[in-house]
């Protein structure tokens, strides 16, 4: 059978009896305690508690305390549960622990990417980065005014080869796969990323402090090298920086930032620049270095970007930060004119598609999670225009109202793109499309799951036969696993093959 990724149904199996403790003590803040927790898993990453030998036997002895005397229950011993669930599994245990506790005690107000999808962007974005092919700048695909800016000068060749470019560069393979997501909430997309890509190096943004300082923690309990900056991606603000660097001394270290660190607004559109990591293999002793890493990784450049940007618009005047809003041209009236003013605000889909278009190189890709207004709304236009124009749109996928029910039931869908070199931005190419509908998110409106049937029932498959995302559940006792009807995997094959085969 293809591949099963992880379901958020499934892993609230995996943390629901932690979940059941965390919620028993009814003297203590919610926030208190989850941060005494992150405290606790912290100190653990730092000492090396946790190894292959000692995790199953961790887990499961809390878990039956849990169901047992869930009061009883420390905050060490739930941090140790959950630091052995994902070092185990490799997924984001803490981010579903984080949403299912909110959802409970209702004082938590964020909730991420359900598992499978952010598995499917990241699959998207690898796959177009390695088998797009970038549409020739030829006679025959030009359309419109471009054409005629393209061919006035004589472009077409005298020997009747009407091809005027190739149309860009062709991947290039990297020991490392720098992998960025301006909204990372608790790193369920960069995950995502290092089980599609080898060697990924993770570059994560987010406003919220909680959320970064989760992504940091489970990037180091997974050992995959990067760093994590707390601030306004889109105003280049940065508050703490978390640099994780499991080959060193420093698996995780977290540094507060100054004021007056200040992020590149020029990025490299080189590509054969190579967004190399080498700095993580040693350690660092002072911010002023940290920065500087990212400031080279940001100049060079990305290979992918994947993100569910925050649903709002983003003031264009207002914000701290080392760069402001007001240097994206989407934040202007008129693309045409610069003369035409600012806008009032502008969705922050729109603003962190520019970002990643200025950071990620015309040999990477970009998936981005966006409500569908984006798509479809009159008033995105503009923004729409800019998209094409600036990159190639490989795919447009649109999903079920239920995805990221029952929090919220907006309709969101997924876009693919292929950033365009200085040469081909602003051209009206002639190229094929995915475009595909999501029936099936594999759970409904209550985030319970819906599994696949047959005539003969529900379709069950073997725990044993399943990737190390089911770990936990072989621990737990559980010898199948309900197969979830989910059309994501089907949907992400078929566009995986159009990207191959399509000329």
């Amino acid at each position: 059978m293809p591949r099963l990724p992880p379901y958020r149904h499934e892993l609230r199996h995996v943390v629901k009896p932690l979940v059941d403790a965390f919620t028993a003590d009814r003297d203590r803040s919610p926030y208190k305690r989850f941060d005494s927790i992150l405290d606790e898993i912290e100190t653990g990453v730092r000492e090396d508690r946790w190894d292959a030998d000692t995790i199953e036997d961790q887990y499961c002895e809390i878990v039956s305390k849990s169901r047992d005397s869930p009061q009883e229950v420390t905050d060490a011993e739930i941090a140790t549960a959950i630091a052995a669930a994902t070092v185990g599994t490799h997924t984001d245990i803490l981010g579903v622990f984080y949403q299912l506790s909110g959802r409970t005690s209702d004082h938590f107000d964020q909730f991420f990417t359900p598992p499978n999808v952010a598995e499917g962007a990241a699959t998207m974005a690898a796959g177009a980065r390695e088998n797009f092919n970038r549409p020739a700048i030829a006679a025959e695909n030009v359309s419109g005014q471009s054409s005629f800016d393209v061919f006035a000068d004589g472009g077409a060749a005298e020997d009747d080869e009407d091809a005027v470019s190739t149309g860009g560069p062709s991947p290039d393979p990297h020991d490392e796969t720098v992998v960025f997501d301006p909204a990372c909430g608790s790193g369920r997309l960069l995950l995502a990323g290092a089980r599609v890509t080898a060697g990924t190096v993770a570059l994560g943004w987010d406003a919220a402090y909680t959320a970064a300082r989760m992504t940091a923690i489970t990037l180091a309990l997974t050992r995959t090298p990067g760093w994590v900056v707390q601030g306004d991606s889109t105003t280049l603000d940065a508050n703490t920086v978390w640099r994780i660097a499991p080959s060193t001394n420093g698996v995780l270290e977290e540094f507060s930032v100054s004021g007056e660190t200040r992020f590149p607004t020029e990025y490299a559109d080189d590509p054969e620049i190579k967004p190399a990591a080498p700095e993580l293999t040693e350690s660092v002793s002072s911010i002023p270095e940290v920065v500087e890493e990212i400031q080279r990784v940001l100049s060079r450049g990305v290979d992918l970007t994947v993100a569910n940007p925050p649903f709002g618009n983003a003031d264009i005047k207002r914000g701290s930060g080392s760069a402001s809003r007001t240097r994206f041209d989407l934040a202007r009236k008129d693309l045409d004119d610069r003369g035409s003013g600012l806008k009032s605000s502008v969705g922050f889909e729109w603003l962190m598609f520019e970002l990643a278009a200025d950071v990620t190189l015309p040999t990477g890709a970009v998936c981005f999670i966006v409500p569908m207004s984006a798509l479809s709304a009159p008033s995105e236009k503009q923004q729409r225009r800019w998209l094409r124009e600036t990159m190639y749109l490989t795919a447009s996928v649109e999903l079920p109202s239920e995805t990221f029910a029952p929090e919220t039931k907006t309709r969101t869908g997924m876009l693919t793109a292929i950033p365009r070199t200085e040469e081909e931005s602003g051209i009206s190419l002639d190229y094929e499309v995915y475009m595909a509908i999501v029936e099936q998110m594999g759970h409904g409106n209550r985030a319970t799951g819906i599994s696949m049937t047959t005539d003969d029932g529900d379709l069950t498959v073997d725990v044993s036969e399943l990737p190390r995302e089911y770990t936990a559940h072989r621990w737990l006792g559980k010898s199948v696993v309900t197969v979830p009807d989910d059309d994501v995997p089907a949907v992400i094959a078929k566009y995986l093959d159009f990207n191959s085969t399509a000329a």
